[in-house]
């Protein structure tokens, strides 16, 4: 809750949530909530719109991140499907930036295009989607089943499942190398220009 509430580009009632709950709960742990889930952090200033605002920088606790995003994604799977998930679960968080990982950048801005030209036909769940909502959509020609979870609108995770017994597609990021590219060959209508946000691990202060 403290890493996804305050991010830069949530609506309006994350903006309420981390001025009453997050607040309240940083101020019992003595300041110390923030810290612990962002390091290196340091106070800065966002420009938007011909406005500024003050904002907290650093870096996410990825593997805590990532941890407890997985058990909401597995849980989610259940929730939607009645059926306990088995098999790799993998988890990319689109509100982060990766300014250190070009791949990962990449990796984050292509399921970005492809999710949104594909997702309008996925099961949709989430009574008040201001605040939460996911979408699963249907087993893909690999074997893999895809989740969007949002929050506040603004902060979304990429969940991809691998069932067990389902190998990976030979050419992947990870296999990738200079000799061996990875050769994407998509096709795909774009209507209107993907929407660009900033999404970096920045926090009101």
């Amino acid at each position: 809750m403290a890493c996804i509430t305050p991010q830069v580009g949530n609506n309006g009632a994350g903006f309420i949530q981390t001025h009453t709950k997050l607040k309240r709960a940083d101020q019992r742990s003595d300041y110390r909530l923030l810290k612990s889930i962002l390091s290196d952090s340091h106070e800065a200033t966002l420009a938007l719109s011909n406005k500024t605002f003050p904002v907290l920088i650093g870096r996410a606790d990825m593997p805590r991140l990532c941890n407890i995003l997985e058990h909401v994604a597995r849980g989610l799977y259940f929730h939607a499907t009645k059926q306990r998930f088995i098999g790799k679960c993998y988890v990319l968080p689109a509100f982060i930036s990766y300014a250190g990982s070009r791949g990962l950048e990449l990796t984050k801005k292509l399921a970005r295009l492809l999710i949104e030209q594909e997702q309008d036909g996925w099961s949709s769940f989430g009574d008040n989607p201001d605040v939460f909502s996911f979408r699963l959509g249907p087993t893909d020609q690999f074997g893999f089943v895809p989740m969007t979870i949002t929050f506040f609108r603004g902060s979304k995770v990429y969940v991809s499942f691998r069932p067990e017994g389902v190998k990976l597609p030979f050419n992947t990021l990870s296999q990738a190398t200079p000799d061996k590219p990875l050769k994407i060959d998509i096709k795909w209508t774009v209507h209107s220009k993907p929407f660009q946000r900033i999404a970096t691990s920045a926090v009101s202060s």
